[in-house]
């Protein structure tokens, strides 16, 4: 389970309390619960990957700007070595849409401009 930051500081103001990111941190965690910070990509709002592994047999996508999709086909998690890479590197998604908003967000700078070389 996650929470906003937006959803984080209404909670405070319910409670009447200054919000103090660190005491409900540490009790909402001991909850299971993790506060969802933005993911900022060259200006472009995304989802958090997925940081913690997979159900063996899950089904997943990778981040792939390479691709015409902008996003491997699915694939199902095995726990193999290359996965768990490319978890560490936050190219795991569980949804096409998220994952081809961070492969768009990613090429952005390499777009450039009509006028950039000129």
């Amino acid at each position: 389970m996650q929470i906003t930051q937006e959803k984080f500081k209404k909670l405070f103001d319910k409670l009447g309390m200054t919000p103090s990111a660190s005491k409900l941190e540490r009790i909402l965690a001991d909850l299971g619960v993790t506060i969802a910070k933005p993911l900022i990509i060259n200006g472009v709002e995304c989802t958090q990957p997925q940081r913690e592994p997979l159900e063996p047999g899950e089904e997943y996508l990778i981040v792939d700007p390479t691709n015409d999709n902008m996003y491997s086909g699915e694939l199902t998690w095995n726990n193999f070595p290359q996965e768990r890479k490319w978890l560490e590197r936050g190219l795991v998604y569980l949804n096409k849409e998220d994952a081809i908003k961070v492969a768009t967000a990613l090429l952005i700078p390499l777009k450039g401009t009509n006028n950039e070389n000129s």
